[in-house]
């Protein structure tokens, strides 16, 4: 499957409910629109039910006003078996970035295999760069916290 075939585009304008007690939109909400417009770019790959697996990255750069409307762009950028990789990019109304996010989502059903991802760009064959390294090292981190989290360590 082409990458650009998983694109998804959601657009949200801030409301009063959004803000958060500094009135600029509540991060917290923010990851809840990222997580729903990149669990929609993971379905593109399967009728299978996908569940977000983990927040791996979200970056705040720009702050959000009440009243704005933002763009978010999400699309997965590689697979392993049951694993999707997504990449969202959150842009405010003059088409500056103010955020991005990397989310990972699995499959419910351990019978699927999600399809490879195939770049077509410079840009979409950075965004692939290191894929294998990155799903080997979070899932070594999350074997390792687990580990110590079970025996009650915090």
């Amino acid at each position: 499957m082409l990458m650009k075939e998983t694109l998804v585009q959601y657009q949200f304008t801030v409301e009063e409910s959004d803000l958060n007690s500094g009135g600029i939109l509540f991060g917290g909400r923010l990851m809840a629109i990222l997580d729903n417009t990149m669990a929609s770019a993971a379905q593109t790959l399967t009728t299978a039910r996908m569940v977000t697996g983990s927040v791996d990255t979200i970056r705040f750069m720009r702050p959000i006003d009440l009243g704005e409307t933002i763009t978010i762009r999400a699309q997965v950028l590689q697979t392993k078996k049951r694993v999707a990789e997504v990449l969202a990019a959150v842009y405010n109304s003059r088409n500056k970035l103010t955020n991005y996010a990397v989310f990972t989502f699995v499959t419910v059903d351990k019978e699927v295999i999600l399809p490879t991802i195939e770049s077509q760009t410079d840009i979409e064959e950075l965004l692939q760069e290191n894929f294998e390294n990155r799903v080997n090292t979070r899932e070594k981190t999350h074997q390792r916290v687990f580990k110590l989290l079970k025996k009650g360590d915090l």
